[in-house]
């Protein structure tokens, strides 16, 4: 949303306002759950796309189909995670991974495109294949039947490892389904503790509290609740990840890099005048031996500048 992409909500009211609803049908669609108003949405487009107006999956990726990504992206990319799940259909994790250096094998479109070890899988779809975004009643219906082995991924990241969920409004029917599976299939002692994921939550809801006690540690941005208190939230989400990544950051990578000294211990300074000190005082001979090498790789590792010609 920090990129301009809507809400659920905003991309379903934007739907309509396309599909040109009269103004009681638009009164009656918002009082109906998210899904059934997808599913009477796409039904008006294709009654229309006969007339060669734009299909209804055409039409989302129009609206969410965007090329300039927020701040949120670019640090959830610097984190340096193997693996990402998204529930989202555009590419800007995508861009923001790959303009940080590390591209990602989208599953199930991608799957061995780039290093299979840098892995996104878009759970519901993608901008880039139209047809296969998620988003009415009969799609998480049909779900199971045509993507089992997709939330088998998902399912088997929450057993065996710790989510970190961002963005995230956990109300998503599919999810639910996917956690109570993944609760269901631990030990009855397993039930109770942390739980097998931490969601970042832009406000507090006790109700939320209780209802993911034991499922899912959530930690609020906010103590308000109210919905003018979004945007500051947000900006507080930001504000979180930015810290999240230099806690994240491995301060080895420039010990040796000209200009990080005044972020260093007193510690690390005395190491990197020893290490540099190591570096100048190798002959020639010294260092095209094997050993020396190997120590001139791990010194270009630490932040050291080339040695000259």
């Amino acid at each position: 949303m920090s990129a301009g992409a809507p809400s659920w909500t905003d991309l379903l009211s934007a739907l309509a306002t396309t599909a040109r609803l009269t103004e009681s049908e638009r009164e009656s669609l918002e009082n109906r759950g998210h899904l059934d108003q997808a599913s009477i949405l796409r039904s008006v487009y294709e009654e229309r796309a006969e007339q060669g107006a734009p299909s209804f999956n055409e039409a989302i990726e129009e609206l969410v189909e965007l090329k300039r990504y927020g701040l949120a992206p670019a640090l959830l990319a610097s984190l340096g995670s193997r693996e990402a799940i998204t529930l989202n259909y555009d590419e800007l994790f995508e861009f923001a991974s790959a303009d940080a250096g590390v591209p990602r094998s989208v599953i199930p479109a991608g799957a061995g495109e780039h290093d299979d070890w840098l892995r996104l899988l878009k759970l519901h779809g993608s901008v880039t294949d139209p047809d296969s975004i998620v988003l009415t009643r009969d799609d998480y219906l049909g779900f199971s039947t045509s993507r089992n082995a997709l939330s088998a991924l998902v399912k088997a990241t929450l057993m065996t490892q710790h989510l970190l969920f961002v963005g995230f409004g956990l109300t998503d029917d599919h999810f639910h389904e996917i956690l109570h599976d993944v609760k269901q299939a631990l030990p009855q002692e397993n039930r109770t503790g942390e739980g097998p994921a931490t969601a970042l939550m832009l406000s507090t809801d006790p109700l939320d509290q209780r209802m993911w006690s034991n499922q899912l540690n959530l930690v609020p941005m906010s103590e308000e609740s109210r919905k003018e208190f979004i945007p500051s939230s947000g900006r507080m989400l930001e504000i979180f990840l930015d810290l999240l990544v230099a806690l994240s950051t491995d301060s080895h990578s420039y010990l040796l890099g000209d200009g990080y000294e005044g972020a260093l211990t007193q510690s690390e300074r005395s190491l990197r005048e020893t290490l540099l000190d190591l570096g100048k005082r190798l002959t020639n001979s010294e260092a095209a031996s094997s050993g020396g090498l190997r120590l001139r790789e791990m010194l270009a590792e630490l932040g050291a500048p080339a040695p000259g010609p």
